[in-house]
């Protein structure tokens, strides 16, 4: 599908009870798989280099439903149900300075997003229908288009106060991917610190296996 278009409509678009399981949005076929493992290689790829993943929680099905309910969302792209049931609770390093999850992402989210838009052509298919799934100091929001919620791997469009909306990311995977922990970048800030002879901030140090610093491994105290 295009970034920005509307796919055709089904009955379980519309009925989330049609899904064999009942659970909200979800149709399980390969293209829904597809979308779940490119969420857990990056998860994975990221655990590979050093990051501690006992420093996130995710959230359950009734809480991800719960809280795309209370958006007025009823489907749920296989994607971001994916990366709520990882990080959908706490979210630690990974989303840090931006609430996440769904006890950060809120009703408010929402509303803040709408009228950021509201006298600007946004560019969204289903702007009232849309889902929230990040919230940047209430002037930059990461939402799904309402139309493009029965995708399994949606885009992902930012919406920014003063400047409407963009898609931003072909998918819900390549923007978790982009978004994920910069270890390098982290690892560089604790080698500096070290260097000055300072402990880095906890919120770092806690948030990495420094193993692999041997003898310059900097304090976590």
């Amino acid at each position: 599908m295009a970034i920005g278009q509307s796919g055709p409509r089904r009955p379980a678009d519309e009925d989330p009870s049609l899904f064999e399981d009942g659970r909200l949005g979800l149709n399980k076929n390969l293209d829904e798989a597809d979308a779940v493992t490119s969420i857990r290689k990056t998860f994975h790829s990221v655990v590979a280099q050093g990051w501690k993943p006992d420093t996130v929680s995710g959230a359950d099905d009734a809480e991800i439903e719960a809280w795309a309910r209370a958006q007025g969302v009823t489907r749920i792209p296989s994607a971001v149900r994916e990366v709520l049931s990882l990080i959908g609770k706490r979210h630690g390093i990974w989303f840090a300075g931006t609430y996440f999850g769904v006890e950060e992402v809120t009703p408010s989210s929402k509303q803040g997003a709408i009228s950021c838009v509201r006298y600007t052509h946004d560019g969204l298919s289903d702007t009232p229908g849309m889902l929230v799934i990040s919230d940047h100091q209430a002037y930059s929001y990461d939402v799904i288009d309402g139309s493009d919620l029965h995708s399994p791997d949606p885009p992902v469009w930012s919406i920014v106060e003063g400047e409407g909306a963009i898609a931003y990311y072909d998918s819900t995977s390549s923007w978790f991917e982009r978004l994920a922990p910069n270890l390098e970048r982290y690892r560089s800030q604790i080698r500096m610190f070290r260097k000055i002879g300072k402990s880095p901030p906890r919120v770092i140090t806690r948030s990495f296996d420094l193993s692999d610093f041997g003898d310059e491994a900097p304090s976590v105290g």
